[in-house]
């Protein structure tokens, strides 16, 4: 019996939080701020690229009208920003083995599409994902259960 089965990607399939972190520290730098810890990039992790910025610039006391251009910088660095992200162990064979077992894969993230892809290219795990859904591919992103249950009555 086949199944669809449906994954996030970030802290889930990949560990992508020291490329963010890097990302996020580069766009702080040029703004001559501080930087921000892993940990905090965990905390921040979790609801997109707007909400990550916002909870950055909260952190380190930065004003709000900063948050469209910071926003925007995050998203041009972060487009192909692969190199610290690593594969959580096992997650290649596992999910090789419920394709081969006839499984439907599914990706449902907040990461922007052309991260997104930039990962799963990187990883060779694109192949693998009938459909993939990106935290800006809908007018909503996750939690809101819109992109995961769209794809899953395809």
């Amino acid at each position: 019996m086949s199944a669809r089965v449906v994954f996030d990607l970030d802290g889930t399939l990949i560990d992508s939080a020291p490329d963010i972190r890097a990302v996020a520290n580069e766009v702080l730098a040029g703004l001559g701020a501080g930087e921000i810890t892993l940990a905090q990039t965990h905390d921040f992790i979790g609801n997109g690229v707007d909400v990550f910025v916002a909870k950055m610039r909260a952190a380190l006391g930065l004003p709000d009208a900063l948050q469209t251009a910071m926003a925007a910088a995050f998203r041009d660095r972060y487009a192909d920003a692969h190199a610290l992200t690593v594969l959580y162990p096992q997650v290649r064979e596992t999910l090789e083995h419920l394709v081969a077992s006839g499984h439907r894969l599914g990706l449902c993230t907040n990461k922007p599409t052309q991260a997104t892809h930039a990962v799963l290219t990187h990883f060779d795990l694109a192949p693998l994902f009938e459909t993939v859904v990106c935290g800006d591919t809908l007018p909503v992103h996750k939690p809101d259960p819109a992109p995961c249950t769209t794809r899953l009555r395809r």
